[in-house]
């Protein structure tokens, strides 16, 4: 009898050994799959604009927000932004993917900070991502960094 519960000791290690070996394997891919180096961005906004400063395009990997952190304003009296998700074609086209039907949806950003964009850009199979960026409140020099991929838990904009 001792004979069997070993056996079947050794066996439920062996199991529990690989199945932990897996789902570590699976977090790995994961985390190598999304774009998530920071990636400078900066503008000059006007105040009243209805135009939309848009980052370079970038590949989204999955269906994470975007990563976006506004972290300085100068020269001028800049309070808020407007940022609204896009993504790219193949062609290199914009498409709006705010929603799940290629619309826009447009977030306020009320300060200074790190923020995850709700977006669709790659559930619409579009190959990469970008932000339009607006003065909301006042003028001024906006500047921070952004990735496609969101591997962090900050506030999100929804």
């Amino acid at each position: 009898m001792q004979k069997v519960s070993k056996v079947k000791r050794f066996i439920a290690m062996t199991a529990m050994a690989a199945m932990l070996s897996i789902t570590g394997l699976g977090a790995a891919q994961n985390n190598a799959q999304a774009n998530t180096k920071d990636e400078a961005w900066s503008f000059s906004l006007a105040a009243n604009s209805y135009g939309f400063h848009f980052i370079k395009s970038r590949p989204k990997e999955n269906d994470s927000k975007i990563y976006f952190y506004w972290s300085s304003t100068y020269g001028g009296n800049l309070k808020a932004l407007t940022v609204t998700p896009y993504g790219t074609d193949s062609h290199g086209n914009m498409v709006k993917a705010g929603t799940r039907d290629r619309g826009e949806a447009t977030y306020s950003v009320n300060q200074t900070g790190k923020y995850r964009i709700t977006n669709y850009v790659h559930e619409l199979g579009l190959p990469q991502a970008t932000v339009g960026v607006r003065s909301k409140t006042g003028s001024g020099t906006a500047k921070g960094v952004w990735s496609p991929d969101c591997a962090g838990t900050y506030e999100t904009l929804q």
